[in-house]
């Protein structure tokens, strides 16, 4: 099955965006603060539905193996439209920091959100 216009749209956005994410990721690797920045990806399937998933981690130096974690999730809950979700934060501690979810219904949304977020 062939993947609709924009379908492969926003496939491409969120590509784009994690695009974004691998250079801040690497603009990380030079800073004093972290060390062992690494970077993944994945797509996940829930009983909620799937989301695309990507993501930062940077260990904070002098911390005792503290981490921050920026993430970012694309899914499509409704089958109708796209949530963007995302936060940052220090981990093991469970020091969240999440940005609050935004909901795009259109190619056009889902572009600003994404934008938005990153």
């Amino acid at each position: 099955m062939e993947p609709s216009e924009s379908e492969s749209s926003i496939i491409f956005l969120f590509a784009q965006a994690c695009e974004e994410l691998i250079d801040f990721a690497v603009s990380l690797r030079g800073r004093p603060e972290f060390a062992n920045v690494t970077t993944g990806a994945d797509i996940r399937n829930y009983k909620s539905g799937w989301p695309l998933e990507k993501w930062i981690e940077a260990e904070i130096v002098g911390s005792d193996g503290a981490y921050a974690v920026w993430w970012l999730e694309l899914g499509s809950p409704d089958g109708k439209s796209w949530c963007v979700d995302s936060y940052v934060g220090i981990s093991p501690e469970g020091e969240d920091f999440p940005y609050p979810d935004r909901l795009a219904h259109s190619v056009l949304e889902l572009r600003e959100h994404l934008s938005a977020t990153v």
